[in-house]
């Protein structure tokens, strides 16, 4: 993820066709316009967008599994890195199990 001259650096557990939860105590404004650059397990190219900041949590809970960061959407991203997202989403397993 960079912004202007500065590169910064999160993980993900929340990715979707639409956008991206970032983890990181590096939170952005929201509306800020950030260029991403999101390794998927298994894959050697990075798919690459365009995002927008949405949201931000800015207290975390690890016994709700959530985390410090923010919520990107994805308002440019090629043809090829969105099927390529698609895949993934639809082929991974799930990260919740009903009981």
């Amino acid at each position: 993820m960079s912004s202007d001259s500065n590169i910064f650096v999160g993980l993900t557990d929340d990715i979707s066709a639409g956008g991206v939860f970032v983890a990181t105590y590096d939170v952005l404004p929201l509306g800020r316009k950030i260029e991403l650059e999101v390794r998927l397990p298994g894959q050697e190219e990075p798919i690459c967008a365009q995002a927008e900041v949405r949201w931000h949590r800015s207290v975390a809970d690890p016994q709700a599994g959530e985390l410090v960061g923010f919520g990107a959407r994805f308002f440019d991203i090629s043809e090829a890195d969105q099927a390529r997202l698609r895949d993934f989403i639809r082929r991974r397993d799930p990260l919740f199990h009903p009981e």
